[in-house]
């Protein structure tokens, strides 16, 4: 308990207790997002591959392993990359994160009508309500422009706070 409680002097910790014990399958899990939002992502990419070998393969562990060998990356969705997300589909087939994921390596690699159609798939598994939709509709339209040659369209505007929200008065405050 005592000793330094920044975030690093926290993670120094979780490394030396990992040093310790490397096959605490637990502490690789708690690690490995931290080392995202550091931004140390072969750090994260270690953590995910360690956590996998010990305690096995799950949707969320893969997805972990596909995004920080991603964000190692800079962006690139490459071969180890598509076979983590593959692999987290294999644990979960509905999962929408992965197949976002693929959709856009297809468009990296330069199949756009492959990209264009994997993108309408999980735009046709979703309704409006979920809060992944806007995303996949915005990728959509950039895979279909880039499939027919057009530049790409620029992100979708933020919409505008709105005006002050309409609320209860301090009348029907009162009379509730």
């Amino acid at each position: 308990a005592a000793g330094d409680h920044s975030i690093e002097g926290l993670v120094a910790r979780v490394e030396a207790h990992l040093a310790q014990n490397p096959d605490d399958a637990r502490g690789w899990e708690v690690i490995a997002p931290v080392y995202m939002r550091l931004g140390r992502a072969d750090d994260a990419v270690r953590a995910w591959k360690a956590t996998i070998r010990i305690a096995g393969s799950t949707e969320r562990r893969q997805i972990g392993l596909g995004e920080a060998l991603v964000a190692g990356a800079e962006g690139k969705i490459g071969a180890d990359a598509q076979t983590a997300f593959r692999e987290a589909l294999k644990a979960e087939p509905k999962s929408v994160l992965p197949r976002m994921y693929l959709a856009a390596a297809l468009g990296q690699d330069g199949r756009l009508a492959e990209s264009v159609d994997a993108w309408k798939a999980i735009a046709a598994a979703g309704t409006d309500a979920d809060p992944w939709m806007p995303v996949v509709r915005e990728e959509l339209a950039k895979a279909e422009a880039a499939a027919r040659g057009e530049p790409m369209p620029p992100p979708a505007e933020a919409a505008a706070p709105p005006a002050a929200a309409p609320g209860p008065t301090s009348a029907d405050v009162q009379a509730a």
